[in-house]
């Protein structure tokens, strides 16, 4: 265990044995049914905050000042990457890379790589912005979203999907399929190119 001095973890929480955690994080921020829940081998950077109601399977690896909103599941052996959010109740998988902010409710199966953003429609600007659930993404396993790709509304990235850095997705996208300069092709096409998260073991081997 390796806490450091300036870090604060709310009484409530049970400490694993092998926690690590950095300068001036929170873990127990605010109030809720529960406090965090810490599986083993948890490393946590600094100036993080992590909020109740939230839960983090063993051996994730969250990065310096990166946010666990309430109600979040993180799942095992995911990465959270230097200055992410991850906002109230979003489910992330197993085996995940997280490098970019996930808005609220979105679910992200195992095996997903996220470097893009996410924008809710707002269809409805009158809508009150905290009470109002509108539609959230869903990224189906071993799918990938490359840097500055935006995401908009409640649509499903299918299994094994790849969006090419900074594209536009409004609407869902198949299986398989890449998007690139705003054209849709089958993965098939990019083989040899291109590498699938969907073919291979958790310790990387191709299957």
């Amino acid at each position: 265990m390796v806490i450091s001095p300036t870090a604060w973890i709310h009484p409530k929480v049970a400490i694993p044995d092998d926690l690590v955690v950095g300068h001036a994080t929170i873990i127990g921020e605010g109030d809720g049914a529960a406090p965090p829940r810490l599986g083993s081998g948890v490393t946590i950077g600094a100036f993080c905050v992590i909020h109740w109601d939230s839960s983090i399977g063993s051996d994730v690896a969250i990065d310096h000042y990166c946010r666990v909103g309430v109600g979040v599941t993180v799942g095992q052996g995911t990465k959270v990457l230097y200055g992410s959010q991850l906002f109230n109740r979003c489910t992330i998988g197993r085996r995940c890379i997280v490098g970019g902010d996930v808005s609220e409710r979105v679910v992200l199966e195992d095996d997903v790589t996220f470097m893009g953003s996410i924008a809710h429609s707002h269809r409805d600007p009158t809508a009150d912005w905290d009470t109002t659930d509108e539609p959230s993404p869903i990224f189906r396993r071993g799918c990938v979203v490359g840097v500055d790709a935006l995401i908009i509304g409640g649509v499903t990235i299918g299994e094994g999907a790849y969006i090419g850095a900074r594209e536009i997705v409004r609407t869902d996208i198949p299986p398989q399929t890449v998007v690139y300069r705003g054209q849709w092709q089958s993965m098939s096409k990019w083989r040899g190119f291109l590498r699938s998260r969907l073919h291979r073991t958790p310790g990387g081997k191709e299957i």
